[in-house]
C-alpha cells in the first residue's frame, strides 16, 4: 500500500513537471524570467510588449521596467500555478529583481492557479519601486505577489500598489521565508480572501497600508516573527486575527493603526519559539493612535506583555474573553486608554504579573466583572485619572491578587476596590460618593459628574494645581477639609460648607471663570459673608438677620433695597448691605 501511494505521488509530481515544461508560453522553470508569457531573457532587446505598454529588462542591474504595461494570464486548466504567473522568476537564478514602475501598470490573472508575481526558490528577493503604480487582480487566483521558500524578501518602496485576490486562496503579499517591507511612502491596498500581508517578518515604515481579508479565520497582517509599524497608517479588518505575530513582537511607533476582527482577536502575539522562553510583547509608543475592535472568542488584544507609552489606545470588544489580556505585564504610561467590553469578563486583565498605570487617563468598563484586574500580582495607579466600571454589585471595579496601590490619582468607580487597597493623596469615588485620602492634588483635567458628591473632611484636602482644570457638575462639600484652587475651577454645580451654604470656601489664587462673588454685609457685628454664585443663576438673599434694638428693613444694593429671601439676578460681583431702623 505504501509503495502504491509513493508511486502515485511520484507520477503526480512528474505530471505537474511535464505540464510546466510543455507550456512554453507560461514556463517559469529554472533559468527563465517570464513576463506576460515570454522569457524576457531571450526576447529581442530583452523587451516584451504588454498591452499598450512594455516591459524592458536590464541584466546588468537586474531591473525590470514596466511602462504602462498590461500583463494578462488567461484561464488554462492545463498549467500548474508555478508555470503561469504574470511575472515569474524561475528557480536558482540568484536574482534580486527590481521592478521599476513607470505610469499605470496592471497584472490580471484569470486562472485560479495563478499568481500576479512569483519568485521561485534560489533567488535573493524582489523590490518594487519607481514613480508609477501597479494594480494586480487575481480572479479567483492565489497571491498577488509571492516569494517561495528561499525566494527572498519582498520590498514595496514608495509606490502605489493595489491588489485584489478575493478567492478562498487569495493572498495579497506573501514571502514564505523572507521579510515583507513597505517603506518610503508606499501606498498599499490589499483586499484578499486569506492573509493580505504575510511574511517571516513584516515592516511598515512611513507608508500607508489597507489590508482587508474576507475568508473565515483569515489574517490581515501575519508574521512568523516581528511586526514593526513606524510612522505609518494601517487600516485592516478580517474574520481571523487581524494583526498577528506568531512568535515575535508587535511594535507600533508614531503610527495610526485601526484593526477590526469580526470573529477573533484584533491584535495578538503568541509565545516565542526560542529554546529559552522569551515573552513576546506589544508596544504602542511615540504618539501612536491605535483603535481595536473585535467580536469573537479570544481577547481583542492578547500578548505576553503590553506597553502603551505616550500614545492612545481604544479597545471595543464583544468577545467572550477579556478585552485586553496580557500574561505577564501591562504598562500604561503617559497615555490615554479607553477599553469597553460588552461581555461579563474582565476588561483589562493580567494573568501572572502587574498592571501599572502612570501619568495616564484610563477608562475601563466591563459588563459584569472587574474593570481592571491582576490575578496574581498588584495593580498600581500613580498620578493618573482612572474611571473603572464593573456594572454589577457583585464585583468591585478594581482588584488584585496582591494589592491595589493608588497614589496621587483621581478614581471614579461604581463599586470601589474589591479587596481594599492603599490610597495616598488621591480621590476615590464609589457609586457617586467620593472622598480624599490625604492631600490630593489633581493629576490632570477632571470632571465631577452630575449627582456626584465629593466630601472633604478634616485632614482630607484637594488642590487644583496650576495648569489644571476641575469642572464640577455635582457637589463639593467641606466638612473641615480644604479646597485649594491654584489652577481653574469651573463650577456648574455646588460648592458648599458643612451646612450646605454656598459660601466661598475656596482657597488659592487660581481662576474661577464661572463665578460672580456676592458679599453680604450685616452691619450688626456679625462677620461679612462671601458667596460664590454660578454665572447665569440668581442669588437668594439671606433671611432677615437679628440685631438687638433694631428693625431689619432689607438688603440694599446701590439705590435698590430688596426683601429678605428675594431672588436677585447677578451680572457682576455684587455687595448687599443690611439696612437697619431703630
Amino acid at each position: 500500500m505504501k509503495r502504491k501511494i509513493l508511486t502515485l505521488a511520484l507520477l503526480t509530481a512528474v505530471f505537474a513537471l511535464l505540464l510546466c515544461v510543455g507550456a512554453a508560453a507560461y514556463n517559469a522553470m529554472p533559468g527563465q524570467l517570464i513576463v506576460n508569457g515570454t522569457d524576457i531573457l531571450k526576447a529581442e532587446n530583452n523587451t516584451v510588449i504588454c498591452g499598450e505598454g512594455t516591459a524592458v529588462y536590464d541584466s546588468s542591474t537586474q531591473t525590470l521596467t514596466l511602462t504602462n504595461a498590461t500583463i494578462t494570464v488567461n484561464y488554462d486548466p492545463n498549467y500548474s500555478s508555478y508555470c503561469q504567473s504574470g511575472i515569474g522568476v524561475g528557480s536558482n537564478l540568484n536574482l534580486g529583481l527590481n521592478i521599476v514602475l513607470v505610469g499605470e501598470n496592471q497584472i490580471i490573472t484569470n486562472n485560479n492557479l495563478s499568481n500576479g508575481i512569483y519568485v521561485d526558490s534560489g533567488n535573493s528577493g524582489l523590490k518594487i519601486s519607481g514613480t508609477g503604480s501597479l494594480s494586480i487582480t487575481c480572479n479567483d487566483g492565489q497571491c498577488g505577489i509571492f516569494s517561495a521558500s528561499n525566494g527572498g524578501d519582498i520590498i514595496i518602496d514608495g509606490v502605489k500598489l493595489d491588489i485584489r485576490s478575493e478567492g478562498n486562496k487569495g493572498i495579497g503579499i506573501q514571502s514564505m521565508s523572507g521579510a515583507v517591507t513597505l517603506r518610503n511612502g508606499a501606498d498599499v491596498s490589499c483586499i484578499c480572501g486569506k492573509a493580505s500581508i504575510y511574511g517571516s517578518s513584516v515592516t511598515i515604515e512611513n507608508s500607508n497600508a489597507a489590508a482587508y481579508s474576507t475568508v473565515i479565520n483569515a489574517n490581515s497582517v501575519y508574521s512568523f516573527n516581528d511586526i514593526n509599524i513606524t510612522g505609518s497608517t494601517v487600516d485592516c479588518s478580517s474574520s481571523g486575527i487581524s494583526i498577528q505575530s506568531a512568535h515575535g513582537n508587535i511594535a507600533v511607533s508614531g503610527s495610526s493603526v485601526k484593526a477590526v476582527s469580526t470573529a477573533s482577536s484584533a491584535l495578538q502575539t503568541e509565545y516565542s519559539v526560542s529554546s529559552d522562553f522569551v515573552p513576546t510583547s506589544i508596544s504602542i509608543t511615540d504618539g501612536s493612535t491605535v483603535t481595536l475592535n473585535s467580536c469573537g472568542i479570544f481577547s481583542c488584544a492578547e500578548t505576553c506583555n503590553l506597553r502603551v507609552d505616550g500614545s492612545s489606545l481604544t479597545v471595543v470588544s464583544d468577545t467572550d474573553a477579556s478585552a485586553i489580556l496580557a500574561w505577564y505585564e501591562i504598562i500604561f504610561n503617559d497615555s490615554t486608554v479607553k477599553v469597553y467590553t460588552s461581555s461579563s469578563w474582565v476588561s483589562i486583565y493580567c494573568e501572572n504579573g502587574p498592571v501599572s498605570i502612570t501619568n495616564s487617563e484610563v477608562l475601563s468598563e466591563s459588563n459584569g466583572y472587574y474593570a481592571i484586574y491582576s490575578w496574581q500580582d498588584a495593580v498600581t495607579i500613580t498620578d493618573s485619572i482612572v474611571t473603572a466600571l464593573s456594572n454589577t454589585p457583585d464585583w468591585g471595579a478594581i482588584n488584585a491578587g496582591d494589592w491595589v496601590y493608588i497614589d496621587g490619582s483621581w478614581l471614579v468607580t461604581d463599586n470601589g476596590l474589591q479587596n481594599g487597597g492603599t490610597l495616598s493623596n488621591s480621590v476615590l469615588f464609589e457609586d457617586g460618593t467620593g472622598k480624599a485620602y490625604g492631600d490630593a492634588v489633581l493629576p490632570g483635567d477632571v470632571t465631577l459628574p452630575e449627582d456626584y458628591v465629593l466630601v472633604l473632611r478634616e485632614d482630607e484636602n484637594l488642590t487644583i494645581p496650576e495648569g489644571v482644570t476641575l469642572t464640577n457638575y455635582g457637589t463639593i462639600q467641606l466638612f473641615g477639609g480644604r479646597f485649594i484652587n491654584n489652577g481653574t475651577y469651573v463650577d456648574y454645580g455646588k460648592t458648599v460648607d458643612e451646612n450646605g451654604d454656598i459660601v466661598n470656601v475656596i482657597e488659592g489664587s487660581g481662576e474661577l471663570p464661572n463665578y460672580w462673588f456676592v458679599t453680604v454685609k450685616y452691619g450688626s457685628g456679625a462677620a461679612d459673608k462671601v458667596y460664590n454664585v454660578v454665572k447665569g443663576k440668581a442669588f437668594t438673599l439671606p433671611d432677615a438677620p437679628g440685631n438687638s434694638g433694631y428693625i431689619f428693613l432689607g438688603w440694599r444694593c446701590g439705590d435698590v433695597t430688596y426683601k429678605a429671601g428675594e431672588a436677585v439676578d447677578i451680572t457682576s460681583d455684587t455687595t448687599f448691605t443690611a439696612v437697619w431702623g431703630n
